[in-house]
């Protein structure tokens, strides 16, 4: 996408890729990474811990109920691609329709309802969740890995800057973003991207990605809270309720507190929740000092 960028040193193309598993990878996956692509860039989207282990959670939840009806998708796809185009569609819509049912089917053997508290719980305390919902550990081990001149870049090492520069400029390729902006500030995401990876914003916002399609929803799961329920099939079957919920801020706060404490290291003015009930009687406290200040007049 990004050849349309012919500035002084932006004319190259950008070469970027996405995946969650990046957060697991190993010191030694780590460091190939980085000695195949010195100067890589990073990009770490924090989204809410217990947001994001219930979506994991409904996922393999739904994998595991369509593993047992496996190939039903297949059976009625491929079937008519020689005949003419309106028997395609009639086709096509009839798939949809069954293709529907089925999803439905799926759908309500998935329903996390049909499931108690302490499957949910063992799943999350399951290496494969919990390894993804501590983001503070793997971060830590890229930064330390960034900072390191062995990577067959000597750059950091001998540009002649105190060692404070060279740990603020490896600081500056890890670039962390709010989930939660992306749908409040999508622009600001964009600009902030843009500016982390050495590319125009204005050239990437008319050239590569339109103001209109910052608006989309893409690739959703379900949703932990019943209010941003879009309607969809997903959505109203994966409501997290109450109880379940409470038992998850629980096992997930210390890795939400970790992370915070991360975002205040490196200068971050953003956090994300760490379901700490302390934060609501601070505001009381406040206004009772005020009423004491007024009490002494």
């Amino acid at each position: 996408h990004h050849h349309h960028h012919h500035h002084h040193n932006n004319n190259k193309i950008h070469h970027g890729e996405i995946t969650p598993c990046y957060i697991t990878l190993s010191q030694n996956h780590i460091r190939e990474i980085k000695y195949l692509f010195p100067q890589i860039q990073l990009i770490f989207i924090a989204r809410d811990l217990v947001d994001r282990a219930w979506s994991a959670l409904l996922m393999e939840l739904r994998n595991q109920v369509r593993g047992m009806a496996a190939g039903t998708f297949t059976t009625t796809t491929t079937t008519t691609t020689t005949t003419t185009n309106s028997t395609n569609e009639t086709n096509a819509t009839e798939d949809q329709r069954r293709r529907n049912i089925e999803e439905d089917k799926y759908n309500r053997d998935a329903a996390p309802d049909k499931y108690d508290d302490s499957y949910f719980m063992e799943r999350l305390r399951h290496t494969t969740h919990t390894e993804r919902s501590d983001y503070a550990t793997p971060l830590r081990l890229w930064l330390r890995h960034l900072s390191s001149s062995d990577g067959g870049d000597g750059t950091d090492a001998h540009d002649g800057e105190d060692g404070e520069d060279g740990r603020r400029r490896n600081r500056n390729r890890l670039l962390l973003l709010d989930y939660n902006d992306i749908a409040t500030r999508p622009r600001e995401v964009v600009e902030s991207v843009t500016r982390h990876i050495g590319v125009e914003s204005e050239d990437f916002l008319m050239n590569v990605v339109k103001e209109e399609e910052l608006k989309r929803r893409v690739n959703e799961g379900g949703s932990s809270s019943s209010s941003s329920s879009g309607g969809d099939s997903k959505q109203r079957y994966g409501v997290l309720r109450p109880s379940l919920r409470k038992k998850m801020e629980d096992y997930l706060r210390p890795f939400a507190k970790d992370f915070n404490l991360l975002l205040e290291e490196l200068g971050y003015s953003w956090r994300i929740d760490d379901y700490d009930a302390i934060q609501t009687t601070t505001t009381a406290t406040t206004v009772s000092s005020t009423t004491n200040t007024t009490l002494n007049h």
